[in-house]
């Protein structure tokens, strides 16, 4: 999410002032939710591990993430 990393934009979208620049919907919110969650439920050979339906975070941290990244408030 910073451009400091040394993978930022490699894999994927950048997030970079991704909460700025849209509006999102509550149907929004609970895809994104959905897609950190069990992202292999939307694109079955997705690089992005499942998050929450291997437990690697728990529900309040997905929220808080999908909080983070929406956020037109956020730093990313």
């Amino acid at each position: 999410l910073d451009r400091k990393e040394l993978s930022y934009g490699t894999l994927g979208p950048s997030l970079l002032e991704y909460g700025k620049v849209r509006k999102f919907s509550e149907a929004d919110i609970k895809a994104v939710y959905e897609r950190i969650y069990n992202p292999h439920a939307f694109v079955a050979c997705a690089n992005m591990p499942r998050l929450g339906a291997n437990s690697v975070l728990s529900q309040e941290q997905i929220r808080d993430l999908v909080a983070y990244v929406m956020s037109p408030d956020s730093p990313v």
